[in-house]
């Protein structure tokens, strides 16, 4: 198991993928994968005092809730970072917490968002709509229909590995 933070949003689904605890302060950001985050808030953890109990991340308007340990997938910490040691120190001495965290988020993004049927929707999607609008020079490649052509459907080539007939 890995214990991640995250500072750059655009890493984000990536390091959800990966089941690791991501201890992060709480997100500024929106992405297409932060509605499956459900934070567990340092602050609602036994951890020693802080210097700064102020600054203790807690669920706000964007944030409304905190997760208990065995439902959360992200840990958010104070957004001055400066009670990371002790929630890393926390889940050290958690280790199945912290794995139940790590699971969670992974299982969310790999069996849905990032799951190998929905990369393959993504990516036919993505062709289906490419060759709605490319324009196909037919005295050089021939035209794209069933009729003999040496037009090709996307899956006959990605397994026969044969740009034409």
């Amino acid at each position: 198991m890995l214990i991640k933070g995250v500072t750059y949003s655009g890493r984000l689904p990536f390091h959800q993928s990966c089941r690791s605890v991501i201890l992060t302060p709480p997100l500024s950001y929106l992405m297409h994968t932060t509605h499956l985050l459900r934070p567990l808030f340092s602050s609602s953890l036994p951890l020693s005092p802080s210097p700064s109990n102020q600054d203790q991340p807690r669920p706000n308007s964007r944030w409304p809730k905190s997760y208990p340990p065995s439902q959360a997938n992200i840990i958010f910490i104070s957004p001055d970072w400066s009670d990371l040691e002790a929630t890393v120190a926390w889940l050290r001495a958690n280790p199945k917490i912290a794995e139940g965290i790590a699971e969670r988020q992974s299982n969310v993004v790999r069996k849905g968002y990032l799951s190998e049927a929905s990369e393959v929707c993504y990516w036919r999607s993505l062709v289906r709509g490419w060759s709605s609008v490319v324009r196909i020079d037919e005295q050089e490649w021939g035209s794209w229909d069933d009729e003999g052509s040496r037009g090709l459907r996307w899956e006959e080539f990605s397994l026969t590995q044969k740009a034409w007939h």
